[in-house]
């Protein structure tokens, strides 16, 4: 079945079309393949940013490639290519020394056939011999979703925690802005997770550009921080008293606010007595703690 990439027609090549495609020769398990030959289809390749490259080259350089690059062979316009699955750090450092006019020779290739999932799967498990970073590891959890798999299943094919999936997901689902933040460690993508679990994408996008307007990292301390307004909001609204007028106030949490409520409502000639012996024996209690916590032992 022809498949659409990077805007051009491709097939599975056969042997015979590998075979006879000059600048591939075939070994026991491998093939050589000249540069020009191999595809780094970004399709398939999670990584947004390659570290550490030019000191890969220069190994490469030095002592060659001591692991081959994986993928499959497909016919582009009648030319038979190698379309990498696996090996995107190592190309570009291969890519790297041929611009810098050095020769590289016939690069060895492995065959590693496997569907559109596996291959998904496959930047995940394998990452490169490179760590991915957690935006990317999001991304490809992301495109999985989009191909139909649930969280569960992902976390079958990656043997992470449900949690961890569901952490990912989340992260994939947050705004340009806040997944670069924290691929160019301007925000901690731990912090990033656990605020757009209370306030939402668009309230973390906020908080994530308050921070760095700031020249500071958006770091799990803030998003502790937004937990605590949203903990403290949630109590507010669901722990208001009731007064005759005005018809709401909300329940006070500290000794001052217990304070001024309580001086606000004697003012009120409809005030509820027992709402006003409520607050009364309330800053008793606090003063009385208060006084008993600052004694000296």
């Amino acid at each position: 079945m022809t498949q659409k990439n990077d805007s051009v027609e491709f097939l599975p090549a056969n042997r015979n079309a590998i075979r006879s495609q000059e600048g591939i020769v075939a070994e026991s398990n491998t093939y050589k393949v000249k540069f020009d030959l191999i595809r780094a289809n970004l399709k398939f390749n999670a990584r947004d940013f390659y570290e550490d490259i030019e000191e890969l080259a220069d190994n490469i350089a030095e002592i060659g490639l001591i692991s081959p690059l994986l993928g499959v062979f497909v016919t582009v316009e009648g030319v038979t290519m190698f379309d990498l699955t696996d090996g995107f750090r190592r190309y570009k450092a291969i890519e790297l020394l041929v611009s810098r006019g050095i020769e590289v020779g016939e690069i060895q290739c492995r065959l590693k056939p496997m569907s559109i999932e596996d291959r998904l799967v496959s930047m995940f498990v394998t990452q490169d011999n490179k760590k991915l970073t957690d935006v990317e590891i999001a991304n490809i959890f992301r495109r999985l979703v989009n191909l139909g798999f649930k969280p569960q299943d992902i976390k079958k094919k990656v043997s992470k925690s449900i949690t961890y999936v569901n952490d990912m997901l989340l992260l994939s689902e947050q705004t340009t802005s806040v997944k670069d933040a924290v691929a160019s460690k301007k925000a901690s993508a731990t912090a990033v997770i656990a605020a757009a679990k209370e306030i939402g994408p668009d309230a973390t996008k906020k908080k994530v550009d308050e921070s760095i307007a700031n020249n500071e990292k958006f770091t799990v301390e803030k998003a502790k921080d937004i937990k605590e307004e949203v903990n403290t909001i949630k109590r507010i609204n669901t722990s208001k008293l009731e007064f005759e007028s005005p018809k709401e106030f909300v329940m006070p949490h500290t000794l001052e606010e217990m304070i001024i409520q309580r001086d606000r409502l004697l003012k009120l000639d409809n005030r509820s007595h027992k709402q006003v012996k409520f607050l009364n024996e309330l800053i008793d209690k606090i003063k009385i703690r208060e006084d008993i916590e600052n004694t000296p032992a």
